[in-house]
């Protein structure tokens, strides 16, 4: 996963002198939770893309790359001095792992512009905590890990689940009943089975009840 280095960068890079300097940003989109974590490997907070970013130290690795087909994976270690990222971690029920961290290379002197000199997207593997730092261990999203297709069939077991679940659109269920156990005999108890979610037609012998 190879970085295209913009020439602009090569040759602020090069220069003996210059009055600003390069900024390394980390971004944590926390889905759990509808939260976005915005910080800098700076010194003091900035404004930047009409956000304020908050001043904290992190070190980014180096991406390990193999020549055995593995996606290529990176190491990033926030502070854990004052326990702020580590009570995310602990508050999201999977530890933010699946969640997206974008890293970005911006310049001092044009906070202005919106436009990074580098931007790279990855997907949280893997969270450890300790007392000095939490590192997150970030790649490109792992598809074998993906549940394909999305939606398991079975015979007498509903499928629709939360947010669009029991009383959800696809369910359609408007009636005094308030829970429901997903089997085909309660929807039917219910008056609701034209909506089920499962599939009765499937071969194999009983309802799975």
């Amino acid at each position: 996963m190879p970085l295209d280095i913009p020439s602009s960068l090569i040759t602020e890079k090069n220069k003996l002198f210059s009055d600003g300097a390069f900024l390394e940003l980390l971004k944590v989109e926390m889905s759990e939770n509808s939260q976005t974590l915005r910080i800098v490997n700076n010194n003091e907070d900035i404004v930047w893309d009409f956000q304020t970013w908050q001043k904290f130290q992190f070190q980014p690795g180096s991406f390990n790359e193999n020549n055995e087909g593995e996606a290529p994976q990176i190491s990033v270690k926030v502070s854990n001095v004052l326990r702020a990222v580590q009570g995310y971690v602990e508050a999201a029920d999977k530890g933010l792992v699946g969640d997206t961290v974008t890293y970005y290379l911006i310049h001092s002197d044009n906070l202005l512009e919106g436009t990074p000199v580098i931007e790279q997207s990855f997907t949280i593997l893997g969270v450890s905590c300790d007392v000095n730092w939490v590192e997150f261990l970030l790649g490109a999203e792992n598809y074998f890990l993906k549940a394909f297709p999305i939606n398991v069939y079975k015979r007498g077991i509903c499928r629709y689940k939360t947010p669009d679940g029991f009383k959800g659109t696809r369910c359609g269920y408007s009636g005094v009943e308030t829970s429901c156990d997903q089997k085909f005999s309660t929807c039917v108890s219910y008056g609701n089975q034209a909506r089920f979610g499962g599939q009765p037609s499937i071969p194999g012998g009983f309802f799975d009840v």
